[in-house]
């Protein structure tokens, strides 16, 4: 069961806060104890119930899952899951070790899957609190099909669940620390853009490189996320390095941006003003894209085999891509899933958008380039020498470029095959290579 959070009806806002609480306290005790085991607890105090769920929450709650960072890596062109979590994934362990738990035993998953047998945060295609029937999978998530721009992050989900539970107790940074936690991760901190250009000095612009432990401990001395941080405090909150990288993700994002804009990647929409970004070229994404003034953001990465779609105060529920989902109303994701491959052009993105792609221009040859990934060829490979590597590959130069056959093909002499683009490392241009798949 997914547990609802109350909305309406209470007289105060203590009351409507008791009855989360309790919404969410129903929800959590779930995870721990079947219903059979609940009847035990019949005619037994309060005191000792909640002492019997905290050794059996402390037992069990122990075996955690939350989503990595995808990345493709262009010189290997294979796609890695780094072990670690956005802000959001990081600071639910923060919490969970905070309130006592042992947090050592984590699986970094990809975004959108869950692990059976394990606690999934912020992972999963959930919403709030979620058990499942034979109550040995859980979620804390924020992803399901029901939420909304106002729903609260994964984070303040297990915020407000320890404090149900009496794992831990409210207090005002922690309070501040969720609710900025969830601002970011929904998009959501007010007037953003303004404070792009000093993103490297502030913990709004350092935030997914903040340790759950430094960014507790300055929330705890009353400070603002937007405030400018001296040389002391990048020091104290080891950011120095970060600061200085995120400098140049400043000025690299306007110059590419300022690019996208003379190639025609920045197209009028039903929408308003549209980045295109082919394969994530934005260093700093939709923050700079913000920043710039314009109204929404696609990234299209063939190599990830996924798309992301955002819009300022736009409704996109009613797109109809015909993959992905819509997330918060003003975002469409397809996320990277290899059963599930990318059959979206960015021609149909676009169009669907309410933009049209020029005739002529650069915007219009990678979009020519990408809808060949969609067609069907049939080519005859040849064994070549790899001058990277020394070893022998299949390839062929029937497509345009240099073109390669996946490692653990073997070919018969002289045979065709039927072939499709999997990659393009270099949409609409000479350069780069096709990574085939084999039909």
């Amino acid at each position: 069961m997914t547990e609802k959070l109350p909305t309406g009806g209470y007289k105060s806002q203590k009351e409507k806060y008791e009855a989360i609480l309790a919404e969410i306290k129903r929800g959590a005790e779930d995870i721990a104890f079947t219903p059979q085991e609940k009847e035990t607890f019949k005619g037994k105090s309060q005191e000792e119930t909640e002492k019997i769920f905290k050794e059996k929450a402390r037992e069990l709650w122990k075996d955690f899952a939350v989503h990595g960072i995808l990345h493709f890596d262009r010189k290997t062109k294979i796609i890695n899951l780094l072990p670690f979590s956005d802000l959001d994934g990081r600071t639910c362990l923060g919490l969970l070790k905070l309130a006592g738990f042992n947090v050592n035993n984590v699986k970094y998953i990809e975004p959108g899957q869950f692990e059976p047998g394990k606690v999934n945060l912020d992972t999963g295609e959930k919403t709030g609190i979620e058990v499942s029937d034979d109550a040995k999978t859980a979620w804390l998530d924020h992803h399901g099909p029901e939420a909304d721009e106002s729903t609260c992050c994964a984070a303040r989900y297990v915020y407000l669940a320890l404090i149900a539970l009496g794992f831990l107790k409210k207090e005002e940074a922690l309070d501040k620390l969720t609710q900025f936690v969830s601002r970011v991760d929904r998009s959501k901190f007010s007037q953003e853009e303004k404070y792009f250009n000093n993103s490297g000095r502030t913990i709004l612009g350092l935030q997914r490189f903040v340790s759950f432990e430094n960014l507790y401990n300055f929330f705890q001395k009353g400070r603002s996320p937007i405030e400018i941080l001296s040389d002391d405090d990048l020091a104290e909150y080891n950011l120095v390095e970060r600061s200085n990288e995120q400098g140049g993700i400043i000025e690299a994002s306007k110059r590419v941006l300022e690019n996208l804009a003379k190639d025609g990647f920045i197209i009028n929409t039903k929408f308003g003003k549209i980045v295109i970004d082919i394969g994530k070229k934005i260093p700093a994404g939709y923050q700079a894209v913000k920043a710039s003034g314009r109204d929404g953001y696609v990234i299209y990465d063939q190599n990830l085999g996924s798309f992301f779609i955002s819009v300022n105060n736009a409704d996109l529920s009613g797109l109809d891509l015909g993959q992905g989902k819509n997330i918060r109303k003003n975002m469409w994701i397809k996320p990277r899933n290899d059963e599930d491959i990318l059959k979206v052009s960015i021609r149909e993105i676009i169009e669907k958008l309410g933009g049209q792609i020029p005739e002529k221009g650069k915007l219009n040859e990678v979009a020519k380039a990408i809808d060949s990934r969609f067609k069907e060829f049939t080519v005859t490979p040849e064994l070549s020498r790899d001058p990277k590597t020394d070893e022998m590959r299949y390839i062929t130069w029937e497509l345009g470029k240099l073109a390669l056959f996946p490692d653990s093909f073997e070919s018969e002499s002289g045979k065709k095959y039927k072939v499709r683009i999997k990659v393009d490392t270099a949409p609409g241009e000479r350069r780069g290579v096709y990574i085939l798949e084999v039909l």
